[in-house]
């Protein structure tokens, strides 16, 4: 009878050791994920609004987009760029890109995670996170 209650108890113990996830060996970046969507990070300062598109191309190119609407009373004022891209994953682990706009900078993005809906990264020290 002992016998069986330590056979159960190292069953159980071995079940719920099964279950944890460890998310970061979950990560799964990959071409096919990254280019499947339009990523688009909005937000507004200081009476401004931010938007700020994404859209990556299998072959290693790329649109990036950037509108900026800024508010004074009843009107507002919006500016709108677009931009040619080339980008590549900054490694193998695909935890990072690196975008070279054509016409104007290069920039990193480090910790990138893309899941169902959201890609998510650093740039410049600061969080942003886009949705399709």
């Amino acid at each position: 009878m002992k016998l069986l209650k330590i056979m159960l108890l190292l069953v159980v113990t071995t079940a719920f050791v099964a279950c944890e996830k460890n998310y970061y060996t979950e990560i799964d970046n990959t071409d096919k994920k990254l280019c499947a969507n339009t990523w688009t990070n909005e937000y507004t300062e200081d009476n401004v609004s931010y938007k700020h598109v994404l859209m990556f191309n299998m072959d290693g190119t790329g649109q990036e987009i950037e509108s900026k609407t800024t508010y004074s009373g009843s009107s507002s004022h919006t500016e709108n760029n677009t931009y040619t891209i080339s980008w590549r994953w900054l490694d193998n682990n695909r935890e990072g890109l690196y975008i070279n706009r054509v016409s104007d900078i290069n920039y990193e993005i480090h910790n990138v995670w893309i899941r169902t809906n959201y890609l998510s990264g650093d740039i410049d020290g600061k969080q942003y996170t886009f949705s399709k």
